[in-house]
Parts: C-alpha cells; sequence; structure tokens
C-alpha cells in the first residue's frame, strides 16, 4: 500500500525573518527614573565631594588675598615714602638760604635820573618809573629799571661776563619762564653770581648751587616785596650792551 508523501515546509524567501524571530522580544533593558532614595543619595554623595575640596579651594583663596592685600600695603608704602621724601626736599628748597644780606629801603621813589647806587648790583632805593620786563639778558640792562622790577616782587640774578657758557646756560634754566625772575650780565659784582630780592641779596658760587634755588623760592613774591602783585612784564627790554 502506497505510503503518503510527507510535506516539507516551504522555504522562506531570501531577507525574510522567521515568525519565531520576528516575534522574539528585544534584550535592551527600559530605561529608569532615579528614585527619591538615590537622588538624595547622589546629592549626599556630591557634597560630601565639595565638603572635601573646600579647605584646598579656601587655603587658595586665602593666599591669593594674602598676596593681593600685601601688593596694595607695599603700594601704600612706596607712595607714603615718595610723599615724605617729596615733601622734605620740597621745603628744603623753600627755606630761606642761609648768608642773605638784609637791607631797609623803601618803595615808591620814582626818578628820572641816573642813580649812584651803594650796592653792586642795587638791592632797592630809587628807581626808574618803567620796570625791566622779567627774562634773560644777554648783557647788561639799566640798573633803575631791574630795581623797579625788584619793587614788583621779583628776583634778579646777575652774572660776570666771565661766567662760563655753561653756567649762562644753567641760569636760562634756571629762570625758565618764569615771569618774576630777571636775569642780566653785571660786571661791578664780585660773585659769579648774585641773587637780589628787594633788600635782600646773595652771592652765589655756581649756577648749580641750592641756595640760588632756594632763594628764588623764598623771595620771589616775598613779604619783602613793596608792590606784591605787580606785574614784571611789559617792561622795558632794553640790553645796555
Amino acid at each position: 500500500m502506497p505510503q503518503p508523501k510527507e510535506k516539507k515546509p516551504k522555504a522562506a524567501a531570501p531577507g525574510a525573518l522567521s515568525t519565531a524571530s520576528a516575534s522574539a522580544p528585544s534584550t535592551a533593558a527600559p530605561s529608569r527614573t532615579p528614585t527619591r532614595t538615590e537622588r538624595r543619595a547622589e546629592l549626599f554623595d556630591k557634597r560630601r565631594e565639595d565638603r572635601k575640596k573646600a579647605p584646598a579651594k579656601q587655603k587658595r583663596e586665602r593666599l591669593i588675598t594674602k598676596i593681593i592685600l600685601s601688593a596694595v600695603a607695599g603700594l601704600v608704602v612706596l607712595g607714603l615714602a615718595y610723599g615724605i621724601i617729596t615733601w622734605i626736599q620740597d621745603r628744603d628748597t623753600r627755606q630761606r638760604p642761609d648768608g642773605v644780606t638784609t637791607f631797609s629801603y623803601t618803595g615808591g621813589d620814582h626818578t628820572s635820573d641816573a642813580v649812584d647806587y651803594t650796592e653792586s648790583p642795587p638791592v632797592g632805593g630809587p628807581h626808574d618809573a618803567a620796570w625791566q620786563t622779567c627774562d634773560f639778558y644777554d648783557g647788561t640792562i639799566r640798573s633803575e629799571n631791574a630795581v623797579h622790577s625788584l619793587e614788583h616782587g621779583s628776583v634778579w640774578i646777575t652774572y660776570r661776563p666771565d661766567i662760563s657758557d655753561e653756567g649762562k646756560e644753567r641760569l636760562q634754566e634756571v629762570r625758565g619762564s618764569d615771569q618774576y625772575v630777571l636775569v642780566s650780565e653785571y660786571a661791578e659784582q664780585e660773585s659769579p653770581i648774585v641773587a637780589t630780592a628787594w633788600n635782600n641779596q646773595l652771592p652765589i658760587a655756581t649756577a648749580d648751587a641750592t641756595e640760588l634755588e632756594q632763594f628764588i623760592n623764598y623771595f620771589r613774591q616775598g613779604p619783602q616785596t613793596p608792590e606784591p602783585g605787580a606785574t614784571c612784564q611789559g617792561g622795558v627790554t632794553t640790553v645796555m650792551g
């Protein structure tokens, strides 16, 4: 008796998945939201880690603060030292120099005549109605005009003809643009340089002498001035030779 034929399973089409494979469950674990307890534990661990790092951070911040404060303190000390030194130097250059000879002439005596002055250069007395403009003069000027400038509070610096060119240049620097400093040649004086204000006079050896700066600072428009505030500009500019 013939046996029934055994049915062969149909071959799957190329690229097709088997039903078993298609229906197999995924092996990837589903995402899960941390629980409240887990979040608290994580936060606790983070805070504990921050506390461990805090001392090193605080130490670094203290070191930076100390460096900044030290730098500021150093700048303050340097500023105070500079201020004190400057104040001392300024005080020294503004004090009355030693060796000043004083006189007692009164102001306001104008004359158009030539005056035979006692001092060389003169320190006061009768003088011309026109003053000498305060400036540097490479030559001699009329004493009568220069004395009027003294009456207005100027300082008259005179130099001998035999002074060096370097000395002249230094006197020009000392005069600068000061409107109450007059500089000119004067042959009859004994000292190389003489600084004169109304009723005050000081012989000076060199143009670099500290006493010259002191004399100018002390007597320029000083208390000896018969006519304080009067200008030393706009006068005559005549040079005798």
